[in-house]
């Protein structure tokens, strides 16, 4: 056993270390909101062609984990793929925090930070990747629309090149009979100059490019599914509250599998997420070498089968926890 004075600096070092870790991922995420930023700016600026977007991308995110707070950010990123290391960590949180020497030490705001750590490492984290995550989608959708872009720049680019062919005087028969690497033009439209046939045309009608910003009424049965795919998505605090609901009434242990039969999931693996998540932060074991099976029919009448650690969610373990 370590003396008072000792343990209360231990008990102090590891707060700080906490607050470090914290502030490091805060700056993982101001690192990777300026990489979004600039990357926004090159797609906007039209200066780089898809495959240097892609490769900055790639290139930010080597860079940025190469840094101390990324080296850390990923680190813990490792941890969270491995639930035993996390499970140990909150474990000697909660033995550090019963010392008797942790009142000396912290007060108490500092013990409470202390003691949802892991929870807030871990809302951290999931801010960091929605970041890369926004990052990828604005990368994602410029491969998709930005090949009109391209070519409306190659275009421009011929233009330029054609228009440098103006320049040469045409009545001199020494250039008119000169070879070069270009093949003939194939249709034959004697009123227009050879140049002007390989001109690359733009609309000059100024009316066109005015911006239209008056309502139109549009079929919804034409908006694409990708549109409402869109909300489609997971209310966790719905979620959240139901299952504490049903826990209250069961009033036992209830496990991965049982809780899938009894509240049916429309988000499979996310739903699973969250239980054991909630399982996790309530400090419930977890037990990834025991295994139980979940079967479940999606909407298209397949069915799934889910292989998920074995453990029992109870509501009065549960119910203190500040779940927002």
């Amino acid at each position: 056993m370590l003396e008072t004075h000792q343990a209360v600096e231990h008990i102090r070092e590891v707060f700080n270390l906490a607050s470090s870790l914290r502030a490091d991922f805060r700056r993982v995420e101001d690192s990777w909101r300026e990489a979004d930023r600039a990357l926004r700016q090159s797609i906007i600026g039209e200066q780089y062609h898809r495959g240097d977007i892609v490769e900055r991308l790639l290139n930010d995110q080597d860079a940025l984990l190469n840094t101390p707070e990324g080296r850390v950010f990923d680190s813990f990123q490792q941890q969270l793929r491995q639930s035993v290391e996390l499970t140990a960590m909150s474990e000697r949180l909660r033995v550090i925090l019963s010392h008797p020497s942790a009142s000396n030490a912290l007060n108490r705001l500092q013990r409470h930070d202390l003691r949802w750590l892991v929870k807030r490492l871990v809302d951290e984290s999931q801010t960091v990747l929605q970041a890369r995550a926004r990052s990828e989608r604005d990368v994602r959708g410029f491969m998709k629309t930005g090949l009109a872009a391209e070519h409306h720049r190659v275009g421009h680019l011929l233009n330029e090149f054609l228009n440098l062919a103006l320049k040469l005087d045409w009545q001199r028969q020494m250039i008119r009979k000169q070879e070069v690497p270009l093949p003939a033009v194939g249709v034959a439209v004697t009123g227009v100059p050879a140049i002007e046939r390989l001109r690359f045309k733009e609309v000059d009608d100024e009316a066109e490019q005015t911006l239209d910003l008056s309502n139109h009424a549009t079929d919804l049965t034409q908006i694409g599914d990708d549109f409402w795919d869109a909300f489609n998505g997971l209310d966790r605090e719905a979620l959240i509250q139901q299952t504490l609901q049903l826990l209250a009434k069961e009033n036992r242990p209830v496990g991965l599998a049982e809780l899938a039969a009894l509240l049916p999931p429309a988000h499979d693996l996310e739903t699973f997420a969250v239980w054991i998540g909630m399982a996790r932060e309530a400090g419930i074991e977890v037990i990834d070498s025991q295994r139980e099976f979940a079967e479940l029919s999606d909407g298209e009448g397949r069915r799934w089968r889910f292989n998920l650690p074995t453990t029992g969610l109870e509501s009065q373990a549960l119910m203190d926890i500040d779940w927002e």
